[in-house]
């Protein structure tokens, strides 16, 4: 846990269901880390409303949103992006935001 405790950028991914929102909201409750997934952006005061027509602002909102925290200097966790390999947001989020964090990242 010492080495996820440490990390910038800790990025869970997995099969619908395997709990990775639960992990990253462990980890972000243990470790101090700011935690993003698509589905907080379907979170409204009324509760959970996703539209699949908004997918795409979900995914850039989390790549943005955890890209911003990493350059300010913030330890994040993000979980649930399980876009389609080789798609240009997998490419940037793996890619574009890894690098902001230097070494400092754990995949799980």
């Amino acid at each position: 846990m010492a080495e996820i405790q440490d990390a910038k950028l800790v990025i869970v991914r997995g099969l619908p269901g395997s709990g990775k929102s639960t992990l990253a909201r462990e980890i972000a409750k243990t470790c101090g880390h700011l935690h993003f997934e698509n589905d907080m952006f379907f979170e409204t005061e009324n509760g959970y409303a996703y539209d699949a027509a908004r997918i795409g602002a979900a995914q850039r909102w989390r790549f943005l949103s955890a890209r911003d925290a990493v350059l300010a200097g913030k330890k994040v966790v993000v979980s649930n992006c399980h876009d389609p390999c080789g798609s240009p947001w997998m490419m940037e989020d793996t890619g574009g935001v890894r690098a902001s964090a230097g070494r400092g990242r754990s995949i799980l």
